[in-house]
This record gives structure tokens, sequence and C-alpha cells, in this order.
């Protein structure tokens, strides 16, 4: 069955979503009750953030060692004058404070680097696969 409302055709429509249940009855999880009925009448329906390989690009000569994060969720790997995270990092309304560059310079690290919403979002190839990459520059 398929069902298409007429303002698909008359507004701005970004998407169509389609839902699929494959939990059984007994599930939590499930949109139909046991005799097929549909459990509740409202949902909430949540989609994972977007999220970007993040690379921090440094000039010549910049005294950036690595880019570290003080949780240990994520970790960036040196190329050329480039720090790439290892994984594809979720955009958030504000700045990630636990990633931070590590200089040379004795001292604290450097928090509140910029997140990657403010940044330019390219293509990058990682390991045969294609990820968005947000490129942030650093200023050090």
């Amino acid at each position: 069955m398929l069902y298409v409302d007429g303002r698909l055709r008359r507004e701005q429509v970004h998407g169509v979503i389609e839902i699929f249940n494959h939990f059984p009855a007994a599930s939590d999880f499930s949109l139909l009750d046991v005799q097929g009925g549909m459990k509740e009448k409202i949902f909430t329906i949540r989609f994972a953030n977007r999220a970007a390989i993040w690379k921090y690009t440094t000039g010549v000569g910049s005294k950036v060692t690595a880019v570290k994060d003080s949780q240990h969720n994520y970790n960036f790997a040196q190329q050329s004058n480039s720090f790439i995270s290892d994984k594809p990092i979720p955009f958030t309304e504000a700045p990630i404070k636990s990633i931070f560059p590590e200089t040379g310079n004795v001292g604290p690290p450097v928090l509140n680097v910029s997140n990657a919403n403010a940044a330019r979002i390219k293509t990058i190839e990682k390991d045969g696969d294609l990820f968005y990459c947000s490129e942030i520059p650093l200023n050090y």
C-alpha cells in the first residue's frame, strides 16, 4: 500500500520517509500490537546527527604537533599539514570542547577549537569509502 499526500506537489518537500515494522509485536520498538493495530497514535522519529570526517589543517611552520580528544572518543592521524579524524564526528550546536590542538609549548592545551558546522564541507576518500569531510583551519 502506498499513500501520497497531494501537498507533496504543492509544497516544498525535503524528502519522503518510508517506515517498515520489522519487529515482533512483543518488542517495545514494534509499531503494531499482537492484533496488528497501531500501538500508539503519536510517534517520535529520531534521526542520527549528521557527521563528517574532521580535517584540521595547519600552516607551514605550525607549532601544532597533534590534535587530541580529552574524552578519548576520537583519534586524529597526521598527514602532512593536516590531522584527520579516524571516524565521522557528529555536528553539534555548540563546539566540542574535548578536542584540542597539542603544541610543542609547555602549558595547558588550547580548548574550544572551532566546530565543523562553520567549516568547509568537501568529500574525502578513506579506506576505499567516500565520506563528507569538514576542513577546519588551525591558526597556530
